[in-house]
């Protein structure tokens, strides 16, 4: 073969494995379907800004594991611009906390910082106390992130008090376990457990047993994630004998089905089955079978799930 042959295509094996990464583009891993520049291009050519951001913010994680730094600051920035686009509040407030957080775990702290600003204007327009207060959760673990525990502190403190004062009674258990599940993450355990006591606290004066049993059950999943093993159990089984309390059969099933799917997410698949055993027996007895066949048909669903 020629020289100049051989010089041709040493240079051309050299530059094809380069093509395609940078500038939010990257080529494919192997097996992977298709290539981070195609998964760009579909990012920017999704019309809803929403779900242009959060594409690209998947597409930003993988080329940061791909080793693409400069194209996944660059997927980020085309992420935070697209969230700035949604006019709803609650939306745009959650969607750019995804973007800061991820820009935060990159070391990118002055595009995180100006993204937290932006959330902090937007918490100001949600009408909703509960999504506001989500909101505020997310926000101080993100300001975790940057190294700013101060703003972080204060954050919660205002979301614990936002939460105390939720009109919708059945709201205020979830939104303090929020707040105590934020305090966890940035490991404030001792707050944590105080916020998270005070909403067991809540979620115990709830007069309707079935409400009282869904508060209690989801109180008890976050307890799982802050590792409290044993308040965790105990709050399960506050939750099992308040939906035994429940006076009609349908509502009962419907309080067993709560906390069987809530012990499945804790990976109690075990005590969940019993949880639907327990859903089953209460929903043969409804009568009506217009609520009856859709609610036996959910169980099974949820069964054949675990």
């Amino acid at each position: 073969m020629p020289w100049r042959w051989l010089v041709l295509l040493v240079l051309v094996a050299a530059i094809v494995p380069v093509a395609g990464c940078g500038g939010g583009g990257g080529g494919a891993a192997r097996g992977s379907g298709a290539s981070l520049a195609e998964q760009y291009k579909k990012a920017m050519n999704t019309e809803d800004p929403a779900s242009r951001a959060k594409l690209l913010v998947d597409v930003a994680k993988k080329q940061e594991k791909a080793g693409d730094r400069a194209g996944a600051e660059s997927s980020l920035s085309g992420a935070a611009s697209a969230a700035a686009r949604i006019e709803e509040a609650e939306l745009r407030a959650s969607v750019t906390i995804d973007v800061a957080y991820v820009q935060a775990g990159m070391g990118m702290v002055s595009d995180a910082k100006k993204l937290l600003r932006e959330v902090g204007a937007a918490s100001g327009e949600i009408k909703d106390q509960e999504e506001k207060v989500r909101v505020l959760a997310r926000m101080a673990v993100t300001h975790s992130q940057v190294d700013n525990a101060t703003a972080a502190t204060a954050t919660l403190e205002e979301a614990a008090e936002l939460a105390q004062s939720i009109e919708r009674e059945e709201g205020r258990p979830a939104a303090l376990m929020a707040v105590a599940y934020a305090y966890y993450r940035i490991g404030a355990t001792d707050n944590a457990s105080r916020v998270a006591d005070r909403a067991l606290d809540v979620a115990r004066t709830l007069a309707e047993p079935r409400k009282r049993s869904d508060a209690l059950a989801d109180a008890a999943l976050v307890l799982h994630r802050m590792k409290q093993s044993d308040s965790s159990k105990a709050a399960f089984a506050e939750a099992t004998t308040s939906a035994e309390q429940t006076a009609d059969d349908y509502s009962r099933a419907y309080a067993f089905a709560h906390i069987a799917e809530k012990l499945k997410q804790a990976g109690s698949a075990g005590a969940a089955q019993t949880m639907l055993d327990k859903a089953d027996a209460a929903a043969k007895k409804v009568t009506d079978t217009s609520l009856r066949n859709p609610l036996m048909e959910k169980l099974r669903a949820q069964r054949s799930a675990l």
